[in-house]
């Protein structure tokens, strides 16, 4: 999915303010987008859900925005959107090889070769060349028949070769190669060897269900995650035994965690062929007595399974290599307070905003995504996954404050960094101390400020200022400044009314005004899964106190 978002500044000249509405147009394209679906909202975002945009083509989207009161002060910003190609990937199930027989037919499917830039449903237009050789110690020689013919192949995803074509595989396996073409688009190939016997022995169907495919035939799975193979052993007559399974490398007590942790699926057909799926669950591989983790981060690992014959004793096997993801890796993340030089670290709750930034963090599995959080006052507010390395927060005043940021590559591998945030009043009343402690030294961050008459603020000023802030980015249908402060000044709320600075009555009234805001630009927003994880947690800092649900 695809999304844009339109920001507005409002001018600093002594001019009226209102509600902001936004208008979007397609302007020029490759394809048509159908604007009543896609473009026809008030709200400052837009989304294109996937192969809706053509592969290769540019558009051109302008975003107006205008003052709800008066349509005629507005104004128009416009921007080229660039749809990239996806590259083509070949593939040939059977893992890491093929062991077969010269007296039965020999199946190589190559169906699962894909242009990701076709939807699901749709034809992809592949053409598949297949070509066969076999190395005699110095060069790969093309295959021949057992007259001396060369062999040549279908254009099609799936071919199969005829009992008695081959000989029987020596030191060297024959290699078949699949071809796999599209106009417009870059060739991409895979290999397969494949050993023959003249005995009958089965044949396995090794499939990875989970995890993603690489091209050269690895699976990538990250730390974790729950990993499924599948597997079909199948012969030409009678009932094969039961598949087993096996892990390499594996050390120590880690056969003991491997059996634990796998599930077996069976299913026999009336053919005689038999499927088996194995469920693991990597978290709880773990290699004792050291509880290194089986499955971790930056490892290979070697799949097996292995089928017997039960009449003549023949087995064959067929093996996936997996690869285990690394999690994106990166510096000490930072908290500045914006607006000045330097990195000062010392502001005013609510009101100055601090900039917790997590730069230069890198993986192989570009873009990164970063998903920041903080934790006060027994409230948690998570907000959703941006490819922003940095969030602008805004803090209430609070005797502890974490703040979290988990960090994941395009597969999804995820690591996370917290810092530790406190607070503590000053005996006059006039300041807030936010410090941060890690592994620098603590940092004095928050003061408070006086009206410009010198009398002392009171929590009365405060929420009108507050009060100020959230309809300013409800004008702007800024819901991500609108999210945050609904969640700071709530959570300040609470403070207020546990010191007895506001009536439970009170403090209902003015959460009440924070859930309509949030609610009112919410509604226009795209109702993307993070974006709605995002809206729960912040509307669960707001209703945190029962109490106040009560009148």
């Amino acid at each position: 999915t695809a999304m844009m978002r339109g920001s507005v500044a409002f001018s600093k000249c002594p001019t009226p303010r209102e509600e902001i509405t936004f208008s979007w147009r397609q302007v020029s394209g490759t394809t048509t987008i159908n604007a009543s679906t896609y473009l026809a909202t008030r709200g400052s975002e837009i989304a294109f859900p996937s192969w809706l945009l053509k592969e290769g083509g540019t558009y051109e989207l302008g975003a107006r925005v205008s003052l709800s009161g008066d349509a005629s002060t507005s104004s128009e910003s416009i921007v080229t959107i660039q749809v990239g190609l996806a590259p083509l990937t070949a593939h040939i199930k059977g893992g890491i090889g093929i062991q077969a027989s010269t007296i039965t037919i020999l199946t190589l499917n190559a169906s699962q070769s894909r242009d990701l830039d076709v939807g699901p449903g749709e034809s992809l237009g592949l053409v598949y060349q297949w070509s066969c050789g076999i190395s005699d110690g110095q060069m790969l020689n093309p295959c021949r028949d057992r007259q001396g013919q060369l062999l040549s192949f279908e254009q099609t995803a799936v071919i199969t070769v005829p009992p008695l074509t081959l000989a029987k595989t020596q030191d060297a396996p024959y290699v078949f190669t699949v071809l796999v073409t599209k106009s417009g688009k870059t060739p991409a190939f895979f290999q397969m060897p494949v050993w023959l016997k003249e005995e009958e022995v089965p044949r396995i169907d090794l499939q990875a269900e989970t995890g993603i495919r690489l091209s050269d035939g690895r699976v990538r799975i990250n730390p974790g995650e729950r990993f499924k193979m599948s597997a079909i052993c199948s012969i030409s007559s009678g009932v094969p035994s039961p598949l087993t399974w096996s892990l390499n490398p594996v050390l120590g007590f880690a056969d003991m965690a491997f059996t634990r942790s796998k599930t077996i699926l069976t299913l026999e057909a009336k053919d005689g062929s038999r499927t088996e799926s194995l469920a693991m669950e990597s978290k709880f591989l773990i290699v004792f007595p050291d509880s290194t983790q089986l499955f971790s981060p930056g490892n290979s690992y070697r799949m097996t399974a292995t089928c017997t014959l039960a009449s003549s004793g023949m087995s064959s096997s067929s093996s996936i290599d997996i690869l285990v993801n690394s999690p994106p890796k990166g510096p000490e993340c930072t908290i500045c307070r914006l607006g000045l030089p330097g990195c000062v670290q010392k502001g005013e709750a609510i009101f100055d905003t601090f900039r917790y930034s997590c730069a230069n963090w890198a993986d192989n599995d570009s873009p990164l995504e970063y998903q920041f959080g903080y934790s006060a006052n027994g409230q948690t507010t998570i907000l959703a996954w941006s490819r922003e390395p940095f969030v602008d927060f805004i803090f209430p005043e609070a005797k502890k404050i974490i703040t979290t940021v988990a960090v994941r590559d395009s597969l999804g591998a995820n690591t996370t960094s917290s810092d530790l945030v406190t607070t503590a009043m000053v005996n006059d009343n006039r300041r807030r101390l936010l410090d941060t402690t890690g592994s620098a030294a603590s940092r004095q961050l928050l003061t408070s400020r006086r009206n410009f008459d010198g009398s002392a603020i009171t929590p009365e000023d405060n929420w009108i200022r507050m009060d100020a802030l959230i309809t300013d980015a409800q004008d702007r249908n800024d819901n991500k400044k609108l999210n945050l402060l609904a969640s700071a000044i709530a959570t300040q709320i609470d403070g207020w009314v546990n010191e007895g600075t506001f009536t439970l009555q009170e403090g209902m009234v003015k959460k009440s005004e924070i859930l309509r805001a949030v609610a009112t630009t919410s509604g226009m927003a795209v109702k993307s899964p993070d974006f709605v994880c995002e809206v729960f947690s912040v509307v669960s800092s707001v209703v945190a106190r029962s109490a106040m649900l009560n009148f």
